[in-house]
């Protein structure tokens, strides 16, 4: 890595379920306006759950067609605050990037056979994947790239372009996966997108694993019972900093560090410990210098599954015995938007650029008899009385078979910190 190139953040897309604009969603956020309801998608399912969050954008679509639609809308939006064109882009040439992260990308095609074919039940997806199988030609046609060529030739991205599908820890990886190649110094311009959009398949997965909330999700309450699958789609323009200076960007953030790691706990379940978790914050932090008169704001994984939550919050309660931090704060986006799975990270990564700019917390709701944790340490954010202006942020996304990534910012002031 090379130390002298910084990495910051000067532009954002995003559609969600509570807002499809960033300023939509940075407000609904910190004010607790959610977006999760009642979906007809879900209750075309014999599932307990019929709650999901859902984008809305006017127009009635699924699968591909929706994905590359709030796709086109999140990237238009973040050239436009990072004031860039394609033909901007394009004179990087090949120190240009773009990571794209995603879950379900590799069904977005098939889906649509497996629904309408006659007769078959989706939740019986061996039997559907055998019929497929007999379907030579669609599978032949079929090619997962499509979609990320799409985005990258729309972008003018002339160097390497990423898909990354690392289940919910995709969002944050893509963030990270372009922070490095600009670190690295194989980029001076990269773009880190995330878009998921609700999957048959992962619905079904999710509800066999009887993981599937009964009801909105409750992040971090005593009531909390599983997850809510939301939807969305957010674009990030990462710049090294000299480079970003000297063309005016608007800069919105210093990237400090980032780690993904894998504790191979198990398939499905997270460490109980939190090892993993506090291992990978450890490490975000560990190229910074903290002062104990700044404020930080960890953006949690925050499932509302009473495994993921209580390991998050032991790892959080060590991150702050542990290092030099007088106190954390702490919120779930997921609490209004859902578990967007592969595009979560980079959403809620979003959200928390926007809180450290403008000095409000996301917040957690549905958290009225929140779990018990040590209130000296740390600060559940519920509302805004809750929230204060911070100086730093850590953004935690953790996967299936123990994968982890965590990415920090700090805020950005010409000249240094």
């Amino acid at each position: 890595m090379h130390n002298n190139r910084n990495v910051v953040i000067t532009g954002l897309g995003v559609v969600a379920p509570n807002g499809n604009n960033v300023e939509e969603f940075y407000q609904n956020c910190i004010n607790g306006v959610t977006g999760i309801c009642e979906s007809d998608i879900l209750k075309e399912f014999s599932f307990e759950s019929k709650y999901a969050g859902e984008v809305h954008i006017g127009e009635d679509l699924r699968w591909e067609a929706k994905y590359r639609k709030i796709g086109d809308m999140a990237s238009e939006e973040m050239l436009k605050s990072a004031r860039m064109t394609k033909g901007d882009i394009e004179k990087f040439d090949v120190r240009t990037g773009f990571c794209i992260a995603s879950a379900n990308i590799g069904s977005l095609r098939l889906e649509p056979q497996l629904r309408f074919k006659e007769g078959l039940d989706i939740n019986q997806s061996k039997e559907d994947i055998d019929l497929l199988k007999k379907r030579e030609s669609d599978i032949l046609d079929f090619n997962g790239t499509d979609c990320v060529y799409y985005f990258a030739d729309k972008l003018g991205i002339g160097g390497p372009v990423i898909s990354v599908n690392t289940a919910c820890t995709s969002g944050t990886m893509a963030v990270g996966t372009g922070y490095r190649l600009i670190k690295s110094n194989q980029a001076d311009v990269v773009v880190a997108a995330g878009i998921e959009v609700l999957s048959d398949l992962s619905l079904s997965g999710f509800n066999s694993m009887l993981n599937l909330s009964s009801n909105p999700c409750r992040p971090f309450d005593k009531g909390h019972n599983g997850i809510t699958i939301g939807e969305g789609a957010a674009f990030v323009m990462l710049e090294e900093e000299e480079s970003a200076i000297k063309r005016g960007a608007t800069i919105l953030g210093r990237v400090f560090g980032y780690t993904t790691a894998n504790d191979a706990y198990h398939v499905t379940s997270p460490d109980p410990t939190g090892k993993g978790a506090l291992w990978c914050m450890e490490q975000t932090l560990k190229n910074r210098k903290c002062n104990k008169d700044e404020k930080l704001y960890v953006n949690t994984h925050g499932t509302a599954t009473k495994a993921n939550d209580s390991m998050e919050l032991k790892a959080l309660v060590e991150l702050q015995e542990n290092n030099d931090i007088n106190h954390i704060w702490f919120s779930s986006t997921k609490s209004m938007i859902g578990h967007c799975l592969g595009a979560s990270g980079i959403i809620e990564f979003i959200c928390s650029i926007k809180g450290l700019a403008h000095g409000k917390m996301p917040v957690s709701i549905s958290a009225e008899d929140k779990v018990e944790f040590d209130e000296s340490k740390l600060t559940l954010v519920r509302d805004q009385s809750e929230s204060v202006p911070y100086d730093y942020f850590i953004s935690n996304s953790f996967a299936f078979a123990g994968c982890a990534s965590s990415i920090g910012v700090e805020k950005w002031n010409e000249g240094g910190k």
